[in-house]
């Protein structure tokens, strides 16, 4: 359903937060490849990544949506991986400055894997938004 562009923009409005949201040109949201490739290494499949523009200076954001139905401890290993993927991308496009990379996990398992998952996951939104919000 995230291929949609209509509704990954509605699922976006509902889930960020209103300073990165204010920020967006809606009008320019697409969806980015779903393999990142590292020189040296394999690639990489993801769920699915979209790119859009800020408003006043068109730097580059990619939302990234992973999809769990259980507890992948790999998961935090994996986004690193794919972000990589991505800065690497974008500086081979001839971009200077890099973009910023939103990853949200959309999690729809079981109650008990749920709660593991939060902990897990405060670790890593402190990692993601620190200094962004």
């Amino acid at each position: 359903m995230m291929e949609n562009l209509a509704v990954a923009q509605s699922f976006f409005l509902a889930h960020l937060p209103k300073k990165l949201i204010q920020t967006i040109d809606w009008s320019t949201l697409t969806i980015a490849d779903s393999a990142r490739r590292i020189p040296g290494r394999k690639s990489l499949q993801t769920d699915i990544t979209h790119h859009c523009l800020t408003k006043e200076s068109s730097g580059h954001i990619y939302l990234h949506v992973e999809q769990e139905r259980k507890v992948d401890h790999a998961i935090l290993g994996r986004n690193f991986a794919y972000n990589a993927g991505l800065y690497y991308k974008h500086r081979k496009q001839g971009h200077k400055k890099l973009p910023l990379i939103v990853n949200i996990l959309l999690y729809n398992g079981t109650r008990a894997n749920f709660l593991m998952l939060r902990i897990f996951m405060r670790t890593l939104n402190v990692l993601i938004w620190q200094g962004w919000c």
